[in-house]
């Protein structure tokens, strides 16, 4: 009898390493991809050139944590997601697009040109960046396309529009790439970061006090719907144009920096050229 009671007890102690195995939570430090940030990314905080611009060179070398990371993602079960707190959800799919963006780069990496319309060093240069490349999350195919548009865009950006310069495309003129991960005990300071850095750049804000007018990123004439909400215009009723929803935003977020009687936006020209450090 004692045989046997050892032997379930054996069994029963195996079946609760493989549930607890199972169960184990997902980490939530996303500390994987923040390995792999600190090493690649460059972080000239001094003169800030290149700051936030990925070393894809080495990277390519060296990508066992990244997927890794990836390989997390895709294992990541949507009944454990779903007792993601908001704020969780929201730094898993900023993270999850970034590592994959970079991915999609590494694996076309070095990038040959196709065509003369775009910098030679461009995603541009890649067919269908956003539509051919997937992805595996939560165990299904994703494209960084569906990812940004009906995820990122539909679940957080139209709510918390700062989510747009947390999100990478992986050229000069977007968002610098942090060199840790987004985690939802920090989120909403990073993402502050993010975008007060992403307006701190020259080519991202001009104001010209004397014709009433400011030149922004061309991120706010490509989704200024997400900016209404936290514009408080989503109800305003006829709608605003589009350009009065980009006018409203920056001068409730920067009003000591834009003067309010700014009246004119206009939007600079995107440099779609790879963000790359070497």
């Amino acid at each position: 009898m004692s045989k046997i009671v050892a032997s379930t007890l054996l069994a029963f102690a195996i079946t609760l390493g493989f549930a607890q195995k199972a169960d184990a939570r997902f980490d939530q430090s996303h500390s994987l991809f923040s390995k792999c940030l600190s090493k690649h990314v460059c972080t000239n905080k001094v003169t800030k050139n290149n700051r936030g611009a990925i070393n894809y060179s080495n990277w390519l070398k060296d990508t066992k944590n990244l997927d890794l990371y990836l390989s997390n993602l895709s294992s990541l079960t949507e009944k454990e997601y779903e007792k993601f707190s908001d704020k969780e959800k929201e730094a898993f799919w900023i993270n999850a697009y970034n590592a994959c963006a970079i991915k999609a780069v590494l694996r076309n990496y070095p990038i040959k040109q196709a065509n003369k319309y775009n910098p030679p060093n461009s995603i541009q240069q890649i067919e269908n960046f956003w539509e051919k490349e997937k992805f595996k999350v939560l165990g299904k195919d994703h494209t960084l396309y569906d990812m940004e548009h009906a995820i990122l865009r539909k679940q957080f950006a139209c709510h918390d529009p700062r989510v747009h310069f947390a999100v990478i495309a992986c050229a000069k003129g977007a968002p610098e790439m942090p060199d840790t991960a987004y985690v939802a005990a920090k989120i909403d300071a990073q993402l502050e970061d993010s975008l007060d850095d992403f307006m701190a750049r020259k080519e991202n804000l001009t104001i010209d006090p004397s014709k009433k007018l400011m030149r922004v990123s061309q991120i706010f004439k490509w989704f200024p719907l997400d900016f209404s909400e936290a514009a408080h215009l989503e109800k305003k009723n006829p709608p605003p144009s589009d350009d009065e929803i980009v006018l409203v935003y920056l001068k409730k977020k920067y009003p000591h920096i834009i003067p309010q009687d700014t009246a004119r936006v206009i939007y600079s020209t995107f440099n779609w050229e790879l963000n790359e450090c070497k």
